[in-house]
C-alpha cells in the first residue's frame, strides 16, 4: 500500500534527523543533546518577566522558527519574537547594512515591556 509505505519512509526520515541532531555552545562547541535541551529549559525558564525569546530562520528554517515560536508560546507561555517580516528584515538591511539588520532588531526588541 502506497500510504503505508509513504509513512514508514516519512517516519524513519524522523527518526535520522532525529538521530543526528547536534546541539552547540554559542562559541559553536558541540554537547550533548541532553544538557543542551536541560541547559535551554534552564534559561528560558528563568528569564525575567518582560523578556522574550527570538527566533531566527532561513528558508524552510523561518516556517520552522515560526512554528516553534507558536508552540513555545501557546505551550510554555514564553513571549517569542521570530524574524520572518520581510518588510522588516529587508528595510533594516537597506536603511542600516545586511551585517547589523539582525542585531539592531534584537536590540530594539530585547527592552522589557514597561508594565512587567
Amino acid at each position: 500500500m502506497i500510504g503505508l509505505d509513504m509513512w514508514a519512509d516519512y517516519r524513519s526520515q524522523i527518526i535520522s534527523i532525529l538521530g543526528n541532531l547536534v546541539v552547540t555552545t554559542g562559541s559553536g562547541e558541540e554537547m550533548a543533546v541532553d544538557s543542551g535541551f536541560a541547559q535551554w529549559v534552564t534559561k528560558t525558564t528563568g528569564m525575567p518577566p518582560g523578556h522574550s525569546l527570538h527566533l531566527i530562520g532561513n528558508g524552510a528554517s523561518a516556517s520552522m522558527a515560526s512554528h516553534f515560536c507558536a508552540d513555545i508560546t501557546k505551550n510554555c507561555g514564553i513571549r517569542a519574537n521570530v524574524f520572518t517580516d520581510a518588510a522588516l528584515i529587508t528595510a533594516l538591511g537597506n536603511d542600516n547594512s545586511r551585517k547589523r539588520q539582525l542585531s539592531e532588531t534584537t536590540t530594539a526588541l530585547k527592552t522589557p515591556l514597561p508594565w512587567h
